[in-house]
């Protein structure tokens, strides 16, 4: 079946967004009151995938977080790191042993299979997205299965995982999910899923801005509460601000477990490794089975410097340009629309600041009966080099951005009955 021509052209299984956004809600007004203020939070379409698509997703995957652990990685990565974050008391990278939590590989589909756009460590989303697939459960679907985890209880074994990764015994019993103003994100209905989620398992949680937390006697403190896991959505990467050193001073000093945390960003999602994995091959000098045609999948990326921003302004029109540490498609510019002050901006700024990635297109799905096309791109929610979870984002424009009617979060539907099965 040819996917692509389907999500072009199949005006099917239509979604409620309101419907959606009230089944989630439940019963609570304040949960109902927040979505209702986010009205593109869910596409009115699913997006449908192919099982195929879905191993080579897998494949990637599992490729690209074994090669990222390589001893010529890692000397690479803690010297970028800690030279680059020097002037902060403690080095940021250290030989982290945990996983990181929610883990998110974005895709575009193409024809010749999916390619990996970027890699984030705050990857938001996961709780919504799992209540989207529940309050779609009545719903027939016409592939093999939904891209939703078969397992309700998957989050909270993956923190569990990562709690007990981190040297800890038994179950954490309080959880601070963290970030600046968290009232105020949008992703907040995010935030209260999470904590309702975990609440269920008799952990208590917080959500909480790091500005209310207090770093004293060895324990990280939230109203007098010490705090045992921090959940971390914080887009400070590093914990440079002032705001953050606290939780900075806990996470340095092992008296909490962050995740993710600023390593996990360094190894997985500084946007620097991409170049590093398709134009510098010389960290593969260590044998790895099937890595060399993950890597050719991977949209090959440069680093900015002063010696080839001649040439990456010459060859603009097909590039992609990225802030490093940049999230949110914030600082992004597609280089057939950059202008020569954009460029020198730019090129103001430290080596490295930046990166020039291969455009790929963006694929489409009709979304009404108007023939009305957005574009999308799939997220990945993994752990532990395993996908957990799957969805869409549904959007027009240049990045992800919910705003456009229509768009928001979508379901996956996998179409098929192949190797699907044994990786949801």
């Amino acid at each position: 079946m040819n996917i692509e021509y389907l999500n072009e052209t199949c005006n099917c299984m239509p979604i409620d967004p309101g419907r959606v956004a009230a089944t989630i809600a439940g019963g609570s007004l304040a949960l109902q009151t927040s979505l209702a203020q986010r009205p593109v939070m869910f596409a009115g379409s699913p997006v449908f995938l192919s099982p195929a698509d879905l191993s080579d997703m897998q494949a990637q995957v599992s490729s690209i977080e074994k090669i990222l652990y390589t001893p010529d990685f890692e000397e690479l990565l803690f010297n970028r790191c800690n030279d680059q974050h020097s002037e902060l008391a403690q080095p940021i990278c250290r030989g982290e042993s945990t996983p990181g939590l929610f883990m998110g590989y974005d895709f575009h589909m193409t024809r010749e299979g999916p390619r990996l756009i970027e890699i984030n460590t705050n990857a938001g989303g996961a709780f919504i997205v799992h209540n989207l697939y529940n309050s779609l459960s009545d719903m027939p679907v016409c592939g093999e299965k939904w891209g939703g985890a078969s397992d309700p209880a998957w989050m909270f074994t993956m923190v569990i995982k990562e709690w007990q990764h981190a040297g800890r015994h038994g179950i954490p019993q309080t959880l601070a999910i963290v970030d600046e103003a968290p009232q105020t994100q949008f992703l907040h209905p995010d935030f209260v899923l999470a904590q309702q989620y975990f609440e269920d398992y008799g952990i208590q949680v917080y959500v909480a801005d790091p500005a209310e937390m207090n770093f004293h006697n060895g324990s990280l403190t939230l109203d007098g509460e010490v705090i045992d896991l921090v959940y971390n959505r914080l887009t400070d990467f590093y914990f440079t601000q002032p705001a953050q050193r606290v939780l900075r001073n806990a996470w340095t000093s092992n008296a909490v477990v962050v995740s993710p945390s600023p390593e996990h960003h360094a190894r997985f999602a500084d946007k620097r490794n991409l170049a590093l994995l398709t134009t510098q091959p010389y960290l593969l000098r260590e044998p790895l089975s099937g890595a060399d045609p993950v890597l050719s999948t991977i949209p090959r990326t440069w680093i900015v410097t002063a010696d080839n921003s001649a040439e990456l302004w010459q060859n603009r029109k097909g590039l992609f340009f990225k802030p490093a540490d940049g999230f949110a498609g914030r600082g992004a510019y597609r280089g057939a629309k950059m202008t020569r002050r954009v460029w020198s901006d730019i090129l103001q700024l430290k080596d490295g600041s930046y990166v020039a990635q291969e455009q790929v297109q963006a694929p489409s799905r009709w979304i009404d009966a108007s023939g009305k096309a957005l574009k999308y791109d799939v997220r990945a929610f993994t752990y532990d080099g395993e996908i957990k979870l799957l969805t869409a984002r549904v959007y027009q424009g240049q990045t992800t951005n919910f705003r456009t009617p229509g768009g928001g979060f979508a379901p996956v539907v996998l179409l098929g009955n192949d190797t699907s099965k044994s990786l949801l």
